[in-house]
């Protein structure tokens, strides 16, 4: 996908040959910076980043603000999955049990603190602009889009699943935005 020295200051690239299809590639930046490098071949050497879990939540992110209403339910429910997997990393795990004190104030609910400290990952690796975009969103500034109906698109049944995954949209929030977990 290209971006980079090719997007526009609003950091969408026209594609070619007549400029028409336009795609928003904002935070390809920071998700490319901050990827894995994984080596899929030794001989010859055959190296390809790949987009962290902090890198697809500034993605998904960025995507569900960008797509029409019926491509956004996918990039919702990546993001759900984000939250609720973070976790399964073994490093994450050990950071999450070493910080008693944010496990305490999610009352040891690991996906809640995991959904917290994935917030706080995706925000270290913004640059600016990405970080107002995603931040427009969560304050309500977006112009047509609202994090409710975020949440309401992670969900299969809404009236089940809404109240866990909108905590868990708010642990996220909380994590990117900085703000203290004790106040849930």
């Amino acid at each position: 996908m290209p971006f980079g020295e090719v997007e526009d200051e609003a950091s969408n690239i026209a594609w070619p040959p007549e400029g028409d299809w336009v795609m928003n590639v904002l935070g390809f930046q920071e998700a490319c910076d901050n990827a894995e490098i994984v080596r899929i071949q030794d001989e010859p050497p055959v190296d390809i980043p790949v987009a962290t879990p902090e890198g697809m939540a500034v993605l998904k992110l960025i995507a569900w603000t960008d797509r029409a209403a019926d491509m956004r339910r996918k990039d919702a429910k990546d993001l759900l999955y984000l939250f609720t997997t973070y976790e399964k990393i073994p490093a994450i795990s050990n950071v999450l049990y070493e910080n008693q004190d944010l496990m305490e104030s999610y009352d040891w609910d690991i996906e809640l603190a995991s959904a917290y400290q994935l917030g706080i990952e995706a925000e270290d690796i913004t640059e600016d602009q990405t970080y107002d975009a995603i931040a427009s969103l969560f304050d309500g500034e977006h112009d047509s889009l609202a994090v409710e109906m975020l949440v309401e698109e992670m969900c299969e049944q809404v009236d089940r699943e809404y109240e866990r995954n909108e905590a868990l949209m708010n642990a996220f929030i909380d994590g990117f935005l900085n703000e203290s977990s004790d106040e849930e």
